[in-house]
């Protein structure tokens, strides 16, 4: 099954994005997400819950808001602002409990960012864009099952603790 780890977007959050992309192919706005970590095919979940629900529990909620954002090739993303820091800790210690669970990651640098729509002609229409902040309280462990459009089942839900 295909994996991956991630913080949703909060109603508020991903009504204004939408918003403010009025006119581009958006990916599907329900979905919206800052992926933590990607495990691509694992034989199971069940295996990397608890490493996982120890490593969340030892953050706290994060707050954060989508700022400006970038073009991957074809791919537009708005990137994130706040407690940056908190996140890309976070998304250190879920690749670790993920790695610990045999689960082999891609050694690249994490870049977190929320992927929005594909691109268009012209400026990218988040240059200046500021949304509302929101707090991130818990990680989703997520199934991605690719077809004419993803569909994201989550397969469990882990905490931040408030400190």
């Amino acid at each position: 099954m295909r994996l991956f780890v991630s913080l949703r977007l909060p109603s508020p959050a991903r009504a204004h994005l939408a918003a403010a992309l009025a006119g581009a192919r958006l990916t599907d706005v329900g979905q919206w997400h800052v992926t933590l970590a990607f495990l691509g095919e694992v034989p199971a979940a069940e295996p990397l819950v608890p490493g996982l629900a120890g490593a969340v529990a030892q953050h706290p909620p994060l707050a954060l808001r989508v700022r400006g954002g970038g073009a991957f090739g074809r791919v537009w993303w708005g990137g994130l602002d706040g407690d940056v820091a908190g996140l890309r800790s976070l998304a250190a210690d879920v690749a670790g409990a993920c790695r610990a669970a045999g689960v082999a990651l891609e050694d690249r640098p994490y870049r977190p960012h929320v992927t929005v729509a594909r691109r268009g002609s012209g400026p990218h229409p988040l240059e200046g864009y500021e949304g509302p902040a929101w707090t991130a309280s818990e990680v989703e462990l997520v199934r991605s099952r690719l077809g004419a459009t993803a569909r994201h089942e989550v397969l469990a839900r882990f905490p931040l603790t408030p400190r």
